[in-house]
């Protein structure tokens, strides 16, 4: 409403930060539905988008801790941790998103950059077994648990590949549970 023609335009950002983009010209003519003539960001803080493979999604939770390098800037490391996990797979690259909440106030983190992001899990208790023990049947995964002496039941459990030869039951195991390590397939009648 206070425009005068001729004279400058005094436009205040609603956010603090810094102009990022500037596409004004000198004398350009802008109207109502012309796109974004200046972006503003603040930078301080910067989120990071990962793409994680499912296979190792139940390892990472909520605020673990993360380190964020990129080429830009080799041997520096900014840290940061998992702000967000998407709820939704990618169906075409069989990962999901997790946005990483990094400290950027020397500004070594980009819009656009690639980054290497390395997860820090928290310690926590977890069973371990051989890779060798675990069955398919479908998409579950079984192992058999000794009953009583010469007794096994199938029991459906839920894993973490760490190696080819060990795997972490994230559900269905408890310490001291014995298991058939290797032959197990001999025990399915069905």
């Amino acid at each position: 409403e206070e425009l005068i023609m001729g004279q400058p335009l005094k436009v205040v950002s609603p956010i603090a930060g810094e102009v990022v983009q500037n596409n004004i010209v000198l004398g350009q003519f802008v109207k109502n539905d012309t796109g974004p003539m200046v972006i503003v960001a603040e930078l301080s803080k910067v989120w990071v988008v990962a793409q994680i493979k499912e296979k190792y999604i139940a390892g990472i939770r909520p605020d673990d801790h993360v380190f964020v390098s990129t080429d830009a800037d080799t041997g520096h490391e900014v840290k940061g941790y998992v702000y967000h996990i998407s709820e939704l797979l990618d169906e075409e690259t069989r990962s999901v998103q997790v946005l990483v909440e990094c400290d950027n106030k020397d500004r070594k983190l980009k819009p656009g950059m690639f980054a290497e992001v390395h997860f820090i899990n928290s310690p926590q208790k977890a069973v371990m077994i051989p890779a060798s023990a675990l069955l398919q049947k479908g998409d579950d995964t079984y192992v058999f648990v000794q009953a009583g002496k010469g007794e096994y039941v199938k029991r459906k459990v839920k894993t973490v590949t760490v190696s080819l030869s060990e795997s972490l039951i994230t559900e269905g195991l408890k310490t001291g549970d014995v298991i058939v390590s290797e032959g197990g397939i001999y025990l399915m009648a069905n």
